[in-house]
């Protein structure tokens, strides 16, 4: 089994940050290589989506399970239905209010790949091959991931704050 952290600093409050994570539903547009989301079930504090993701060129599904902690800012992911190459796959997003209005936002994995069959994994790869290929996508998708989730807290925090400010003069508009 593998263990991945990574992370990034965040100007918005932590509410947005955790805003735009629990918006499952938004990642197709949040995350582009997300294709599709859909909701298979939703309770008070979870959430059940199928994902239809590129991984590497090739379009991958699966399951999703997201316990969603509000009171500590944290939603815990499994996969309930793996992708191809993986016999497991689940983590955490975490959200961690540092000074001021700027949150700390750590993304975990721990996975590990599907067991060889006949010194194959999937009847095509080895097992180092499978794993290379999994800790590839998880490192570039991790950095890609955190970004996108960035740059979306911070549009938020823009966009609220032209909203409130108070209407330029008209001298200055001309």
């Amino acid at each position: 089994m593998f263990h991945t952290e990574h992370c990034v600093t965040i100007d918005a409050p932590i509410q947005y940050v955790y805003d735009v994570l629990a918006d499952v539903e938004g990642y197709a547009k949040l995350f582009p290589p997300t294709q599709a989301v859909t909701l298979l079930e939703v309770g008070p504090d979870y959430q059940i989506a199928k994902l239809v993701v590129e991984v590497s060129g090739q379009i991958q599904s699966w399951t999703t399970r997201r316990d969603l902690d509000v009171v500590h800012r944290i939603i815990r992911y499994q996969q309930l239905q793996t992708a191809p190459l993986l016999d497991h796959m689940g983590g955490e997003w975490r959200c961690f209010q540092l000074r001021g209005e700027q949150t700390q936002l750590v993304i975990t994995h721990d996975f590990a790949v599907r067991t060889a069959v006949n010194g194959l994994v999937l009847g095509q790869y080895t097992p180092e091959q499978a794993e290379e290929m999994v800790r590839g996508a998880v490192e570039r998708n991790s950095a890609a991931d955190l970004d996108a989730v960035k740059k979306e807290a911070e549009r938020c925090v823009l966009s609220i704050k032209d909203a409130d400010a108070p209407p330029l003069p008209l001298s200055s508009q001309i």
